[in-house]
């Protein structure tokens, strides 16, 4: 059975931290979906609009295989139940983003205990650039 993972993202914009990620978990992983979830309240705050965001990942991702670049509404969750996902990539910058996962991982196994998410730490030259303050 091939190990499928989501990259869930708003992706605005995508930096090479996000890249860095996604490499790593393409050692893991057999196909990752690039998941840029749209959400009206926090893409107002975006500063790049949907379609920008995909070609950039696009460009960035060009010479990769094994990724599908895909945008959804709704929770991530329900992302990875539609597709048959398995596994959920996450990446921690710091303490700050541990305590936010956390809540996400038992907010999202309180609704499917199948999907299991996968943390990778942004190495340290990368983990400053945020998409969001």
């Amino acid at each position: 059975m091939k190990k499928i993972a989501l990259f869930p993202g708003s992706f605005s914009p995508f930096t090479n931290g996000h890249l860095h990620i996604l490499k790593k978990s393409l050692e893991v992983f057999d196909f990752v979906y690039i998941g840029i979830g749209v959400n009206e309240n926090k893409d107002a705050q975006n500063m790049l609009k949907l379609k920008e965001r995909k070609k950039i990942i696009t460009r960035k991702t060009k010479n990769m295989k094994n990724i599908k670049i895909s945008s959804y509404e709704g929770l991530t969750i329900d992302f990875c139940i539609k597709h048959k996902i398995q596994f959920m990539i996450r990446g921690l910058r710091d303490k700050k983003d541990f305590e936010f996962e956390k809540y996400i991982y038992n907010t999202n196994k309180s609704i499917n205990k199948n999907i299991e998410t996968i943390y990778f730490i942004s190495d340290e030259d990368k983990s400053e650039i945020r998409s969001s303050s």
